[in-house]
C-alpha cells in the first residue's frame, strides 16, 4: 500500500505473465555494543514499544549478555568472522538454541526471518545482479542481515511509532532486503528500483508484501512530498557518480517527513583497493571519488563503485539533513551506515547540484 500522500504516483504496471519470466514486548535491555555503536549516547539505553520493529525480536538482544553466553561466538567476533553477536544471531544464532537470547525473543526473531526466508527466490541471473553470485544461501544471508541491522538503527533512532509505518526501499533490486522487512506487521513499504527486470519479478512474487515503483535514472519520483517516515537505499549511493548522487540526496530529502529518517551506506576509504593511486588521490582532496570497474548486466553504464569520506558527507548532507551518526562498516561488515533526519528549513533548491568539490 502506498502512502496516502503519494496515492496519485505511478505504480510498475504488473502483468499476470511476468512471473513466468525467469530468462529476461515485556522489559526492554540495553543493547551495547552492536546498537550502541551506531549513536553517542550512554551505553545503557532502553527503548519504547508499539512499533513494527520490536516484532523482530531485537528490542531484548543484548550483545554483551549474547556474548557472556557463548564464548565460542565471543571468540569468532574477536578473530573478525562476525563484526557482533548481533551479526552472528542473524546469519546462524536464531536457527539455534543458544544461551543468551530469551526464548520468547528467539521465537519473535526465528518467526520474522524465516517468514522472509520463506518467500519465493529470484532467478539465478537476479541475485547475481545484487549479489555477485547465484548462491541462493549467500543471497538471503545477507538479505537476513542487513534487514536485522537496519531494523536495529531504526529501533535505536526510535522512528515514528505510527501505524502503518511508511517505508520506502530505494534500490530494491529483487528485494533481497525488502523481502524481510516487508513482512513486519504495521509496516506498509514501497519498493522502487530502475531495473525494470529485478521491480517487475519483485511486484509479481512479493506483491502481497510490497508495492513495487519502476524509478528512472534521475529526479524526480512520481511520489508526493513527505510521503515516508523512513527511507532507506542500500548499494546504491555506493555507486553512483558524484551529480546524480547530489541530486538523489535533495529528491530523498523531498519525500521524506521531517520526523523521519533516511538511512545511507557508502563505501569508506578502506574499502578503495590500496592499488587505485589516483582515486586515493581524488579521496584525499575532494572526500569523493568514483571509480569504474567492469560492467554489470542490466544496470546502467554509469553504475560504477563511489568512495566517500565522513567529512564530505557532512558538507553535502548539512543543508537539508542532520547527521546521526556515521559507523564505519556497519552494514555487512562492509560498507558504513549513515542516519540522517531531515531539517526544518526549506530545501535549497539546487544548491547541491552546483556545489563544487571542495577538500574532503
Amino acid at each position: 500500500m502506498l502512502p496516502p500522500a503519494a496515492s496519485g504516483c505511478t505504480r510498475l504496471p504488473i502483468s499476470s505473465t511476468d512471473g513466468d519470466r525467469r530468462n529476461s514486548t515485556g522489559s526492554l535491555r540495553s543493547v551495547r555494543p552492536a546498537h550502541e555503536h551506531l549513536r553517542s549516547s550512554p551505553a545503557r539505553h532502553r527503548y519504547y514499544l508499539d512499533h513494527p520493529m520490536w516484532s523482530t525480536g531485537l528490542s531484548d538482544f543484548t550483545e554483551v549478555e549474547y556474548l557472556a553466553n557463548n564464548p565460542d561466538v565471543a571468540r569468532a567476533v574477536s578473530n573478525g568472522r562476525f563484526q557482533s553477536g548481533l551479526h552472528h544471531s542473524l546469519v546462524l544464532g536464531y536457527k539455534e538454541s543458544r544461551p543468551g537470547l530469551p526464548c520468547h525473543a528467539r521465537a519473535r526473531l526465528t518467526a520474522w526471518l524465516s517468514t522472509g526466508d520463506a518467500l519465493p527466490l529470484p532467478p539465478a541471473h537476479l541475485r547475481t545482479r545484487v549479489h555477485g553470485s547465484t548462491s541462493d544461501e549467500g543471497f538471503l544471508r545477507v538479505g537476513r542481515l542487513v534487514a536485522g541491522q537496519l531494523a536495529a538503527a531504526l529501533q535505536l533512532f526510535r522512528a515514528p511509532a505510527v501505524h502503518p509505518l511508511y517505508v520506502l526501499d530505494f534500490g530494491c533490486g529483487c528485494g533481497r532486503i525488502a523481502r524481510y522487512l516487508s513482512v513486519l506487521p504495521g509496516l506498509s513499504l514501497v519498493g522502487c528500483d530502475i531495473d525494470r527486470e529485478a521491480i517487475t519479478w519483485a511486484g509479481s512474487h512479493l506483491s502481497h508484501a510490497m508495492s513495487p515503483l519502476l524509478g528512472s535514472d534521475e529526479p524526480p519520483l512520481p511520489l508526493a512530498d513527505r510521503s515516508f517516515h523512513v527511507v532507506y537505499a542500500v548499494s546504491v549511493f555506493t555507486h553512483l557518480p558524484e551529480p546524480l548522487a547530489l541530486a538523489w540526496l535533495q529528491e530523498l530529502h523531498r519525500i521524506t517527513r521531517s520526523d523521519g529518517y533516511l538511512l545511507l551506506t557508502t563505501h569508506g576509504r578502506a574499502e578503495l583497493p590500496w592499488h587505485a593511486l589516483l582515486s586515493r588521490l581524488r579521496l584525499a582532496l575532494f572526500g569523493f571519488a568514483h571509480r569504474r570497474g567492469r560492467y554489470t548486466p542490466g544496470l546502467p553504464a554509469y553504475y560504477h563503485s563511489s568512495y566517500h569520506t565522513p567529512q564530505y558527507l557532512h558538507r553535502v548532507t548539512a543543508p537539508l539533513f542532520r547527521v546521526l551518526t556515521i559507523h564505519s562498516r556497519a552494514i555487512n561488515n562492509h560498507q558504513d551506515l549513515i542516519v540522517l533526519q531531515p531539517t526544518t528549513q526549506a530545501t535549497v533548491t539546487g544548491s547541491l547540484a552546483r556545489a563544487e568539490p571542495r577538500p574532503g
